[in-house]
């Protein structure tokens, strides 16, 4: 199967009608240390009388995040999507996060075991036609990544914002109070808030430790 674009934008077939169908070499799923990228063809896409912008990540139509990215420099044209491991819950654009164990390999496998974080979604279809029948074939492609869990989230949590601690040695001579308050930039200007569903993975965290009421000891 391939495909060009001429000068009025709309892509030619080649070949017969039955290479045309799409299988499931069709998507591509590179799982990156940052991001998910997918690849569809564009072929099957025009054949079945949809274009990209009735493709979309798990039925996110109006959200332009959600959609897809144009190749028509490689031969045949794709369709490309990307989107970030590290999003809260990495439910960017409707994906599904499932917490899965498994157990340890090693000399220990039998005392140990893993937990992964499996990132699974579809990229789907809009049928432009609003009639109860429609001849349009519906298009539907799987596709999910797995990655140890600590890879994406660590065991550190927030969970507040700020706290003073005050501190009296045991001769009474020295009184402090110290400090922690969390900023969201480098500047330590915007005080960090924390959202009650949790900050994205990976967000940085700018801490300033301040001693004040010090004495001259």
């Amino acid at each position: 199967m391939n495909c060009q674009y001429p000068q009025n934008n709309e892509p030619t077939f080649f070949k017969n009608e039955a290479e045309k169908e799409k299988d499931n070499n069709d998507i591509k799923v590179t799982c990156g240390t940052q991001n998910v990228q997918l690849s569809i063809f564009l072929c099957p896409i025009y054949f079945a009388g949809y274009n990209e912008s009735l493709v979309a990540l798990n039925r996110q139509f109006s959200d332009p995040k959600c959609q897809g990215t144009v190749d028509a420099s490689v031969s045949p044209p794709v369709l490309k999507f990307t989107f970030p491991i590290s999003d809260v819950n990495s439910t960017f654009c409707g994906n599904k996060l499932v917490i899965t164990n498994a157990p340890g390999t090693g000399a220990f496998k039998e005392f140990s075991n893993i937990q992964f974080a499996n990132i699974s979604g579809l990229i789907e279809t809009n049928d432009p036609v609003v009639n109860v029948i429609t001849y349009n074939q519906e298009l539907v492609y799987l596709y999910s990544c797995s990655y140890p869990l600590e890879y994406i989230i660590n065991d550190t949590r927030v969970d507040v914002a700020g706290v003073s601690i005050a501190i009296n040695d045991r001769n009474g001579t020295f009184r402090s109070t110290l400090t922690l308050q969390l900023y969201s930039d480098a500047e330590y200007t915007n005080s960090l808030i924390i959202p009650e569903s949790g900050l994205t993975l990976k967000t940085k965290i700018y801490a300033e430790v301040r001693a004040t009421k010090l004495t001259d000891k």
